[in-house]
């Protein structure tokens, strides 16, 4: 138990990749396979930002590079969320080479929530 009159932390990640997508399966189920089953992860993720939202809760949300390339609205979708505007962060982004992949910590509702974002390649 803290002591009294401190504050608890609480944290909350997500991992945002498919059920077959984790290291349980990986002698089942090939890499080479995951195309051809069936997509959860973008309603599921939805369901929990929407969830979070009702309970003004914020969390950290890791991105499968894999899930990231297929869905890339999903990543806009977790981007989109209401957000408190943070100069590092447009400053980071307009630093940031073409074709690159870059970590952002954005502040969202007094939490921050973590994305890993690819940048387009130079036309």
């Amino acid at each position: 138990m803290p002591a009294a009159g401190t504050d608890i932390l609480n944290a909350l990640s997500v991992d945002v990749e498919d059920y077959y997508h984790v290291n349980a399966f990986k002698g089942v189920i090939d890499r080479k396979d995951w195309d051809s089953y069936p997509r959860r992860v973008h309603d599921n993720t939805r369901r929990i930002l929407d969830f979070l939202d009702e309970l003004d809760t914020r969390a950290t949300f890791f991105v499968l590079g894999w899930v990231a390339e297929r869905h890339p609205d999903l990543v806009r979708e977790i981007a989109s969320r209401p957000v408190k505007e943070s100069q590092d962060v447009t400053d980071a982004v307009a630093r940031q080479a073409p074709g690159t992949w870059l970590p952002l910590t954005v502040a969202r509702g007094g939490g921050q929530i973590d994305l890993v974002a690819k940048f387009p390649p130079a036309p």
